[in-house]
């Protein structure tokens, strides 16, 4: 049988796992939806822009317009790849563990 010590101790070390655990999801959910947020600004920031330089005047920039009519229709290919991004690190981080071992 265990003393009241010891389990006292494997109490506190699951314990500790389990925040421990439980911050390591908490950071992985806040840098995935920084990537959805990322993707949003970089696709509706051009979307903004443009409106607001034809109330302007002169001439809208190539550029801009360029980025607005190629980077709104790829919002839902980065959305895409956010949702595959945790899944693919988890691929090649495995695939590296496995050429470790062997």
């Amino acid at each position: 049988f265990r003393s009241s010590e010891e389990n006292w101790r494997t109490n506190v070390r699951s314990q500790t796992n389990q925040r421990n655990d439980s911050l390591l999801l908490s950071k992985r959910v806040a840098v995935q939806g920084l990537f959805y947020i990322g993707s949003f600004f970089l696709t509706w920031i051009f979307a903004y822009i443009v409106p607001i330089s034809a109330a302007m005047p002169g001439p809208l920039p190539t550029w801009v317009h360029f980025l607005f009519l190629t980077l709104l229709p790829l919002q839902g290919w980065f959305n895409a790849l956010n949702y595959l991004r945790p899944k693919i690190v988890n691929y090649f981080k495995e695939k590296l563990q496995r050429t470790e071992t062997v």
